[in-house]
């Protein structure tokens, strides 16, 4: 009777002991992600300086290099933040994105494939009509680049009131 009570409790010893080996190597080896943080890039330093945009003939540039000041950042993805006082209802906003590997070429969002030697895909052109005259604040998800530099170039059509705008582009991406 002992020698089985006493193998009992070997057993019991040794199963006790690989199911807390198990548990803390499954806890103690978990793989966490890293953090997101957020990066931004405005198109003026302060929400009150503004760019005016007047129909037809304006158009204002917001670029954005993703390895500022030699830091690599890259994108997990991006947003552009848009506050935009509209003169009226008629007031349109319109803009589209371009991509750029070293800053100096750009080149446009592509939708669709090259069917045939003359039929190109379509290059998207956002727009946002306005609902009232005076400031709408909106956030709008950009195709996350592949290339190190991005912008978004805003026009306002001829048919459209005057504006005034201010844009951010505002980035995440997992820190090291």
């Amino acid at each position: 009777m002992y020698s089985e009570t006493r193998e009992k409790i070997v057993l019991f010893a040794y199963l006790f002991a690989v199911v807390v080996s198990v548990a803390y190597f499954v806890i103690s080896n978990t793989a966490d992600a890293n953090p997101l943080y957020f990066f931004k890039e405005p198109t003026a330093a302060a929400t009150t300086t503004v760019v005016y945009m007047s129909s037809g003939t304006a158009t204002t540039t917001l670029s954005l290099d993703l390895n500022k000041s030699g830091v690599l950042r890259g994108a997990n993805g991006l947003n552009l933040a848009i506050q935009w006082n509209a003169s009226s209802t008629v007031s349109k906003l319109n803009w589209y994105y371009e991509y750029s590997r070293d800053g100096v070429d750009w080149y446009r969002e592509q939708l669709g494939t090259i069917a045939t030697s003359t039929t190109v895909g379509t290059a998207p052109i956002y727009n946002w009509t306005a609902t009232a005259a005076g400031n709408n604040y909106r956030v709008f998800t950009v195709p996350t680049p592949q290339t190190q530099y991005v912008r978004a170039v805003f026009t306002v059509p001829a048919s459209a009131s005057s504006s005034a705008l201010w844009a951010e582009f505002i980035g995440t991406r997992e820190q090291n």
